[in-house]
């Protein structure tokens, strides 16, 4: 890896990014970051790997917090205040289909979007929590779009069983919408283009007769082509999607000499090397890009992958959400388990037998099996069959209660004087090392000039 690459590159990403005197996280002290960076063991047994990776951050977008508020701001200023009447206009977060509770980066770059231009909070309005209401009302689990709609006397008439709309309280539900004319959608960046598609499809029924304007701030051809299929396969007669930038897979772009097949070169190493489960990015979008608040995960995963020990990203993804379920605490407990019984030199063992059995020495019985189930990480037919196991090998009586054979069993594994508590400690874990129309083209401004 030359040093004059080295030191070109960083000159070329401070320049290109705007980000000299920045605080920002992922790029205040770029230059020892990087260094470090391609510093790991994995480059130097795969060394052609770091010249790759160094190579294509001269083709790296990075969003700083500035970046992302002029773009938004020129956006607006320029082209979206002068086609639309902000009175019968609303700004809408896209809602996540995985987790409707769960607030996205759309919810975000919306707020973003309305700070900078001086927008009230009251232009906004989250249309999935609407029809959500509509659907209670209508008590059906699922809006029918235009196509496949069966009124309430229709199903009459077929002899179904149907919950009579409260038509009052529907009306003014959707009068709530009855004079807008213009929904706006707003994100900072789509890869797949699969959220939005949901989204749409959702929100059909709500918003499809009315314009249509989805604002994202980077986005592939790949998700561009499916937005644009989306708006004609649900019937959206008046919808657009504009960006800042499009971008099209890095190894199709040609930036590198790929007489060396570089593409398959770094999926393998992010494959065998790095356990990838999106080698290449998400769905092989093979992105360049990073926000200041994240990293989509359709960027080469070398840049971003959080779920080794081992490997340092440089631009690490930040995903550790709420713990909800208690399911990350628990997987703590079971590494603390395996850590501390390798302390303990215990060996042959069952891990989920051991875990069952000093439980229920301890708790006496599983007349509780919350706790046990997220311990082995089981539901309750897992946990269920784990049991008539453990009774049928006469390790636990008809009762659920430890056997003489099970506490043997322990006695074996020289754990008959070890607490499951004592297991569980993580004080001795290792801890690792943070009057136009609105179809017309949107030609962002350069940033910064």
């Amino acid at each position: 890896m030359g040093s004059a690459l080295f030191e070109s590159t960083i000159e070329n990403c401070i320049e290109k990014w705007q980000i000299k005197d920045t605080e920002e996280k992922y790029v205040k002290n770029f230059k020892q970051k990087l260094g470090r960076f391609l510093g790991q063991s994995q480059f130097k047994r795969n060394p052609e790997i770091g010249d790759l990776l160094l190579q294509l951050l001269n083709h790296y977008d990075y969003y700083s917090k500035d970046k992302v508020e002029f773009i938004f701001k020129d956006y607006y200023e320029n082209f979206l205040k002068k086609r639309i009447s902000e009175s019968s206009s609303i700004y809408v977060p896209i809602i996540s289909e995985g987790d409707k509770t769960k607030i996205n980066s759309s919810f975000f770059y919306l707020e973003k979007f309305l700070d900078v231009n001086n927008l009230s909070n009251d232009h906004s309005l989250n249309i999935d929590s609407l029809r959500a209401i509509i659907e209670i009302k209508n008590g059906k689990k699922e809006l029918n779009y235009a196509n496949e709609q069966v009124n309430y006397y229709q199903q009459k008439e077929l002899g179904r069983a149907v919950i009579q709309p409260k038509e009052p309280q529907l009306k003014k539900i959707y009068n709530k919408l009855r004079y807008i004319k213009t929904v706006i959608l707003i994100d900072d960046f789509s890869g797949s283009g699969d959220t939005i598609k949901n989204f749409l499809k959702n929100m059909a029924e709500i918003i499809k007769n009315k314009e249509v304007i989805i604002f994202i701030i980077d986005i592939t051809e790949e998700a561009k082509k499916v937005i644009l299929t989306t708006f004609k396969e649900y019937g959206y007669s008046n919808a657009a999607v504009h960006y800042s930038n499009l971008r099209g897979k890095c190894f199709d772009e040609g930036y590198l000499d790929d007489k060396y097949n570089y593409k398959e070169m770094l999926k393998e190493f992010e494959e065998t090397v790095l356990l990838s489960k999106h080698p290449l990015g998400y769905k092989d979008s093979q992105a360049l890009v990073t926000f200041y608040r994240n990293t989509p995960n359709n960027t080469l995963s070398s840049y971003w992958l959080n779920e080794q020990s081992s490997w340092k990203p440089l631009f690490k993804r930040e995903n550790d959400a709420v713990d909800f379920f208690g399911d990350k605490y628990y997987e703590k407990h079971r590494q603390n388990i395996i850590y501390n019984l390798a302390k303990l030199d215990i060996e042959d063992y069952d891990m989920k037998d051991l875990i069952y059995l000093m439980y229920i020495k301890e708790k006496d019985n599983i007349s509780e099996d919350f706790e046990i189930k997220k311990i082995l990480g089981y539901n309750d037919t897992q946990l269920l069959e784990h049991e008539n196991l453990l009774i049928q090998g006469k390790l636990i009586s008809e009762k659920h209660c430890i056997s003489k054979e099970g506490l043997m069993k322990l006695k074996d594994w020289k754990l008959e004087g070890i607490s499951l508590s004592f297991l569980l400690e993580n004080n001795v874990m290792e801890t690792s090392l943070d009057a136009l129309s609105i179809n017309d083209d949107y030609i962002p401004s350069r940033f910064g000039y």
